[in-house]
């Protein structure tokens, strides 16, 4: 794992799960972004949906936590703190077990499209998490995540905004997490 010196802030311990040791303004602001707009549209949908009080919270929140996650693991502060250890990669793949339990306690009459679509992300982002040659990690991923796009499609789930969860969800676990986007790739290795 390439753990280059990184310009930017030194970042709360508090936060080291989201941003990493050390984090850009520029990431800080885009993860903020993106968690503030996919919180506003769950919020917006919650509200016009008639969720109960307890639902719109849990809903918004997560939202928030997807939209913000898929930026945040791109980015190399939370590349590199999730690299410096594979046990803190299993705690945070493990963790993520309870958005699909939020997202079944709200929408009940899709939980096994949940749980089935869940279940894959999960093991899919184990195996590249796993996986020894960096370098390929990327085009595992690529084709895991093609695979779990065509699974939400053939599940044809009621709901757009869960279908959109759920493709963040994907994302932000498959692509952006499972991958080490912090190697290099060298030309003597083709």
């Amino acid at each position: 794992m390439n753990h280059r010196q990184q310009p930017g802030i030194q970042i709360p311990p508090f936060w080291h799960s989201i941003l990493g040791r050390r984090s850009s303004m520029a990431d800080i602001a885009a993860i903020g972004t993106g968690a503030v707009a996919s919180g506003v549209i769950a919020l917006t949908y919650s509200l016009n949906a008639g969720f109960a009080t307890l639902h719109t919270i849990a809903f918004t929140l997560l939202a928030m936590d997807l939209g913000g996650g898929v930026i945040a693991n791109f980015t190399m502060g939370t590349n590199n703190y999730y690299g410096e250890s594979p046990k803190r990669c299993y705690q945070f793949i493990l963790f993520h077990v309870l958005q699909p339990l939020i997202l079944i306690w709200i929408f009940p009459s899709e939980c096994w499209s949940i749980v089935w679509v869940c279940a894959f992300v999960l093991v899919c982002t184990s195996i590249i998490v796993r996986l020894r040659e960096l370098y390929f990690q990327a085009s595992v991923a690529a084709m895991l995540l093609t695979i779990s796009f065509i699974l939400l499609s053939w599940l044809k789930l009621a709901d757009s905004l869960l279908q959109l969860m759920l493709t963040f969800y994907a994302i932000k676990l498959i692509l952006a997490f499972g991958v080490n986007w912090q190697y290099k790739i060298s030309p003597d290795r083709y």
